[in-house]
């Protein structure tokens, strides 16, 4: 069994917060943290290309790991347009109502917050297993309770810990500099997820996740920071996995230390070591288990208070446990800024030049532009659109691929029509290239065995739309649908499904 590196001290420490039963008015703020769970009912729960099916079929051909998980939607059910269900707008929030807590009780804390909160969802798909052919509808039902804790107490959850498990390192996007309002913060959440499937309950598994976070900020501007997001997982089904039936649940473990010092008012310097693990339940996935270790170095210039530039270097050791040829090195170099533009709309982009090597030599290695760019918009007080644009190398999920060159735009629309009724809309497009194996001039079909000698790219288009109704300030229901398409040079991975849903969700 492998170590679950899970981050006990920020769990003993949270777990003796005291104070605040909770607000009812914070539904906003449980809603948000328990977003990743609560909307992956089932069908939504794995990721969405997940072709490893001559391992699901229990071929001997070495494959990599997939290519997206869980907590990754992009289509979010539960807080909808939020680009890429990244949970955190770019704009500053108002903490006026928190920095009274900065010269209060020991280390300058004010009392703590306990939040728990339920959601039940129900879904019905059209193609559980995401299939071109032979589709199969199912009825899904889910359960997840969960709770979270926050010192001092917050309105908002102060940290959103989001690991990726395609990306090298862990993660996907720029990770944000957080408050310091306070001189101490400390957080934990903890959530299960229990899935049943109609179409076979054999498939059916609890899920959970922990994530722990603490920060200290020094008066001479110096902050130490530690995080860690461990998550038991399930990936998505997709061609090859219907017969097999296997629960494909993955456990992932991110730990995260950062020394972050703001040497004066325009210049900060912030650097992160963090250890990402993967590993599969299943022995039929050995060969996608890894560990990444990364530094990410940055040194920032606050050009104002609502414009900042910064410059980093990034280098990250990928190192898979068996399937060991497809180990790399990767060094990025980048540049970007924050901006808040106004009161209403913020930029953050990052844009970078990153060299892929792999270790074996019998690889291409890669080498290439990589950016992202996220943008909110707020319209008015209850309306706001949000935006992400993004490109990167991401770990292959399928056999004689090296890697994949992924390109890809969210956008997102959120409405609030009256004080108890929302509206949610997002959507997203993405294009994949995939890089193909020296030496080989195919790829193997998961159904047979056959070679396939098409060079495969995919282009997925997802949306969906969600209505909510608050009937108090601690209930709230909603109803909504989402579509999915991925069309494939490779006709075997071509698909469409339609999903609709609905939930309860309870806060205190």
């Amino acid at each position: 069994m492998k170590k679950r590196k899970i981050c006990v001290g920020i769990l003993l420490t949270l777990f003796q917060v005291f104070g605040n039963a909770g607000d009812h008015r914070l539904l906003a703020a449980a809603e948000v943290v328990g977003a990743a769970t609560a909307n992956a009912v089932i069908g939504e729960t794995s990721g969405p290309s997940d072709p490893m099916a001559r391992q699901a079929a229990g071929e001997t051909e070495k494959s990599p790991m997939r290519r997206e998980t869980t907590s990754n939607n992009d289509v979010n059910d539960d807080v909808m347009g939020q680009p890429g269900n990244r949970n955190q707008s770019l704009l500053p929030e108002n903490h006026s109502e928190n920095n009274s807590h900065d010269d209060e009780g020991l280390f300058g804390i004010g009392p703590g917050v306990v939040h728990p909160y339920v959601t039940i969802s129900t879904e019905y798909t059209d193609n559980l297993y995401n299939l071109d052919k032979n589709r199969v509808g199912s009825m899904g039902i889910s359960v997840n309770p969960g709770i979270w804790l926050s010192l001092p107490g917050k309105r908002q959850v102060p940290v959103t810990l989001e690991p990726y498990n395609p990306s090298a390192g862990g993660y996907r996007y720029e990770m944000p500099n957080y408050d310091r309002a306070d001189r101490l913060q400390l957080f934990l959440l903890g959530e299960l997820n229990y899935n049943i499937y109609s179409d076979d309950t054999s498939l059916s598994e609890i899920l959970y996740r922990l994530q722990g976070f603490a920060r200290y900020n020094f008066r001479s501007g110096l902050s130490l920071q530690l995080l860690d997001a461990y998550t038991r997982g399930q990936d998505r089904f997709d061609i090859g996995y219907q017969t097999s039936r296997l629960t494909h649940v993955f456990n992932s473990n991110s730990i995260m230390g950062t020394v972050d010092w703001l040497m004066t008012e325009k210049f900060q310097i912030r650097a992160d070591v963090s250890l990402f693990s993967l590993w599969y339940e299943e022995r039929e996935f050995a060969d996608m288990e890894r560990n990444d270790l990364a530094f990410d170095l940055h040194l920032f210039y606050h050009y104002s208070e609502k414009t900042a530039f910064f410059v980093g270097y990034k280098y990250i050791d990928t190192q898979y446990d068996s399937n060991t040829l497809y180990d790399s090195a990767s060094n990025e170099y980048y540049a970007g800024m924050i901006w808040d533009a106004t009161d209403k709309l913020s930029f953050l982009l990052r844009i970078g030049q990153r060299d892929k090597a792999y270790a074996s030599g019998q690889l291409n290695d890669w080498s290439g532009t990589t950016f992202e760019l996220q943008s909110t918009l707020r319209v008015s007080e209850k309306s706001k659109f949000t935006g992400t644009i993004y490109r990167n190398n991401e770990e292959s999920d399928m056999l004689w691929a090296e890697d994949i060159i992924s390109t890809g735009v969210s956008l997102g629309y959120d409405l609030a029509l009256t004080d108890k009724v929302s509206l949610g809309i997002n959507g997203l497009y993405e294009h994949a290239e995939y890089r193909r194996l020296p030496g080989h001039d195919y790829y193997i079909n998961p159904n047979d065995g056959s070679p396939i000698y098409n060079n495969r790219t995919d282009e997925r288009y997802a949306i969906g739309g969600q209505i909510n109704y608050l009937f108090t300030d601690w209930l709230k229901a909603g109803i909504g649908y989402r579509y999915e398409l991925r069309n494939s040079t490779i006709g075997i991975y071509d698909y469409y499904s339609n999903t609709v849903f609905a939930k309860v969700q309870a806060a205190l």
